[in-house]
C-alpha cells in the first residue's frame, strides 16, 4: 500500500510511520506518513524487540531496561 504525505505530497510506502493531527475545526483528521529510513535507524531485519527500543527512543521515551 502506497501513503501520500500531505506535508509535501510525496508517496511512502515500505516501511512508515503515520502521524495523526486532530482537527476540532474540521470533520476529517490529517494522517502524515512519514519513511522511517529518513527518520531513524530502523532497519527492515530488525527484531520485534529492537524496532520497539529504536521507537521508544525515536519519540524520545525515557526507560531503564531490566
Amino acid at each position: 500500500m502506497v501513503y501520500l504525505n500531505r506535508t509535501d505530497n510525496t508517496k511512502v510506502s515500505g516501511n512508515h510511520l503515520h502521524i495523526y493531527k486532530l482537527d476540532s475545526s474540521e470533520d476529517n483528521n490529517h494522517t502524515y506518513a512519514y519513511d522511517l529510513s529518513k527518520y531513524g535507524n530502523f532497519i527492515s531485519t530488525d527484531s520485534l524487540e529492537e524496532s520497539f527500543e529504536k521507537f521508544i527512543s525515536f519519540i524520545n521515551i525515557k526507560y531503564e531496561r531490566s
